[in-house]
């Protein structure tokens, strides 16, 4: 009897000790760290009804006013990276061709979300912002991932600017992980709409890939932070914690007197840098 207590409890351990090893996120702080912790990130740049999403005026707007950005990357047909978030252009443009499949000369006929403002390129972006505010960079999904990143990373090299990077994909953290170990990175998760097989979505969502992309912060949505593998990340595995996407004033209070280190935040004036209870 004696023995068969003790090995469920070894068997239990060692469920236990994979468990955590999968989530781990990266143990080493990363370079720059103070220069990306406890700020305010516009979402997709400063926007509103007149100035749309991931456009040269929302970024612009958003490092007048100081906040940090949080942007979107794609690739185009011919190997431009560009700066938006949908895998189509039906939403902003009224398009129904996909970003992959689309030739920038293309893609700058658009107009987003009926304004005059056109789809920018990532180097465009780095130009407007000129360092002044530090940047989170999302690569999205996509499956030849490698010459994406290729094409990103030798753009993002030039720029003398903070910037850290983020996506769903464990994928691209593992690859940007093996092409720039120095490079903040951060694991995007959240609770999928549905898209992938269960088991996928349990994986991803759970953070059991970490493992291998070694993120150093977890961006989760904020109203699934009690999620138990996001906390233990976040809490007794040390990981950095960032939410995303505040939308009021009251969610914003709320997640400021707790233990985070990065809130992505739209359609409201956000200060500019988070604060404690004990700090206020």
């Amino acid at each position: 009897m004696l023995i068969i207590l003790l090995t469920i409890i070894l068997i239990i351990a060692l469920f236990i000790l994979l468990w955590l090893l999968l989530i781990c996120p990266s143990d080493v702080t990363p370079q720059y760290y103070e220069t990306f912790a406890k700020r305010s990130y516009a979402h997709r740049g400063l926007h509103n009804a007149e100035i749309p999403e991931n456009s040269l005026p929302a970024f612009t707007a958003a490092a007048q006013a100081g906040y940090g950005i949080e942007l979107d990357l794609h690739m185009s047909k011919d190997g431009k990276i560009v700066v938006f978030h949908d895998d189509d252009f039906f939403r902003m443009c009224s398009d129904k061709r996909r970003v992959e499949q689309t030739g920038y000369q293309q893609m700058r006929k658009l107009r987003l979300a009926g304004t005059e403002y056109t789809i920018p390129l990532l180097s465009q972006v780095l130009d407007i912002v000129d360092a002044r505010v530090p940047l989170i960079v999302e690569f999205k999904h996509r499956k030849d991932y490698k010459p994406f990143c290729d094409a990103a990373i030798k753009i993002l090299d030039g720029y003398t600017g903070a910037f850290c990077v983020e996506s769903f994909d464990p994928r691209i953290l593992a690859y940007l992980r093996k092409k720039r170990p120095k490079w903040m990175r951060g694991q995007l998760a959240c609770h999928s709409s549905g898209k992938r097989f269960w088991i996928e979505n349990f994986v991803f969502t759970n953070l059991m890939l970490n493992l291998f992309s070694k993120p150093h912060f977890i961006a989760y949505r904020y109203t699934e932070i009690k999620n138990i593998n996001y906390r233990l990340a976040t809490g007794i595995l040390k990981g950095l914690s960032a939410v995303w996407t505040i939308r009021t004033e009251q969610d914003f209070e709320q997640l400021c007197n707790k233990d985070t280190d990065i809130i992505i935040f739209e359609n409201f004036a956000a200060p500019k840098m988070l604060y404690n209870e004990s700090e206020r």
